[in-house]
């Protein structure tokens, strides 16, 4: 009898961290805000040969830049993750226009939606 068993959405729900929990909520692609606390940089590209010390897990900064989520690397050489003008960039100064991995989406108000 199949009509006991839950919709796969309600099963999905009922098990929240047991898969990893929710991915973030969408955003108002002009606000300013991002809930994003933590984030996992990795990439399937040539960064992930090229710049595989970048690759990681950074944690929201206490401030932003830009009227941006900044964020840090958790481990290692101390990595940042921020928003300038001209994209999302990862390198060792926040507000330095080069580094290691750059993504030039500027839509974006939250780099996970990247």
């Amino acid at each position: 009898d199949l009509g006991n068993q839950k919709p796969l959405h309600q099963l999905v729900e009922s098990m929240g961290d047991a898969l990893g929990g929710a991915h973030p909520p969408m955003h108002n692609l002009t606000s300013s805000s991002c809930s994003c606390d933590k984030l996992l940089l990795s990439s399937l590209g040539p960064a992930a040969i090229s710049q595989p010390k970048v690759m990681g897990i950074y944690t929201r900064s206490w401030t932003s830049y830009n009227q941006h989520p900044s964020y840090r690397q958790n481990y290692g050489a101390d990595y940042r993750l921020y928003r300038f003008s001209l994209g999302w960039l990862v390198g060792h100064k926040r507000g330095a226009k080069t580094g290691y991995v750059y993504n030039p989406d500027t839509i974006q108000t939250c780099p996970y939606l990247i």
